[in-house]
């Protein structure tokens, strides 16, 4: 009997929950040689089928990905990876397990982006070198496991990708199932899930040398180490280590005089955009001012909203590098 589908949806910021009854804990019939791996859980979003062990897993924070749809186009995706390698029961084909994943994920408004199930069209399509792709994947994120050998060779397997739309960043499932390539379990397939998001920007202290060096040969230098919450001017106490900095230089360089100067992105009003860039910037220079004890005569606030970005708003990429400080010599 097919396994029995159920989810959850839950609204807001809680996300989509695809689940397969059963699904959890390895089950008794798993031999010794293949083992649940240790700590590994299932991802949040979409469970392992009924019955199957993982076998080996892994995660990457930040990554870049260039995915071969079977249309032939390629499409980049960045986001945090989750690579999950499952050994489901002797008596389940990869066919099964394909048609369960793909049921369920159109049920819960994923979109098929590739799906091969005739696995003598896989090759035909050119997905061979994706299997080959998902399964390098799996043996350097997951401690590099000799068991995910060969998935594209001399053994047919079967293909599908889909994707969930979604204003916390979508989420896109990639996988690749065979039958029977260890003995004693019915089919073995590698998942790799996709959440996009940008990468974490704002991560770099700029230090006082540089800062100089910045300001002598370009008159200016961007500062991303200055952290405001949004739509607010009170600087956020992670702050610190670059007001440190900034404080340093000025302290280094007694008749230097700068004007800081306060950038946002396009989201919102450019009214309001100039009003916010001006208040931060006008909080940097009181907070130079009250704790590091720097001249007010040395230092200038200026907002200019977005009329000076640096990349494109089109994106959260852009929009964070857009979102800066800048130091510029009087």
């Amino acid at each position: 009997m097919m396994a029995t589908w159920k989810s959850v949806l839950r609204t807001g910021a809680a996300a989509l929950v695809l689940a397969l009854a059963g699904a959890g804990s390895a089950p008794a019939w798993a031999a010794t040689q293949y083992t649940e791996a240790k700590g590994a859980a299932d991802h949040p979003l979409v469970s392992r089928y009924q019955g199957a062990i993982l076998f080996r897993y892994g995660t990457i924070n930040f990554d870049h990905v260039d995915v071969k749809l079977a249309s032939g186009k390629t499409e980049s995706m960045e986001g945090k990876l989750f690579n999950y390698y499952y050994l489901t029961p002797k008596d389940r084909t990869a066919l099964e397990v394909y048609r369960n994943y793909k049921q369920a994920l159109e049920k819960q408004r994923f979109t098929i982006l590739a799906a091969c199930e005739d696995v003598k069209q896989c090759p035909k399509q050119g997905l061979s070198a994706h299997a080959r792709k998902w399964t390098d994947d799996a043996r350097s994120f997951v401690g590099g496991s000799q068991y995910m050998n060969n998935m594209d060779s001399d053994r047919p397997f079967r293909f599908l990708m889909a994707r969930l739309e979604r204003p916390a960043g979508d989420v896109t499932v990639i996988m690749t199932l065979r039958d029977g390539y260890f003995e004693g379990y019915g089919t073995d397939y590698f998942m790799q899930i996709i959440e996009a998001k940008p990468m974490e920007t704002n991560q770099v202290t700029v230090n006082a040398d540089a800062l100089g060096k910045g300001l002598n040969a370009d008159g200016k230098i961007s500062l991303y180490g200055i952290f405001f919450d949004t739509a607010k001017a009170d600087i956020k106490p992670e702050s610190k280590p670059q007001l440190d900095e900034m404080a340093k230089l000025l302290t280094q360089n007694a008749a230097m005089k700068v004007y800081i100067v306060g950038h946002t992105d396009n989201q919102g009003g450019v009214d309001a955009n100039l009003s916010l860039s001006q208040k931060r910037a006008e909080a940097i220079v009181q907070a130079l001012v009250k704790e590091y004890k720097i001249a007010p005569a040395r230092l200038a606030a200026k907002g200019v909203a977005n009329y000076a970005p640096v990349a494109s708003n089109a994106a959260e990429a852009g929009r964070a590098q857009n979102r800066r400080v800048e130091l510029v010599t009087q």
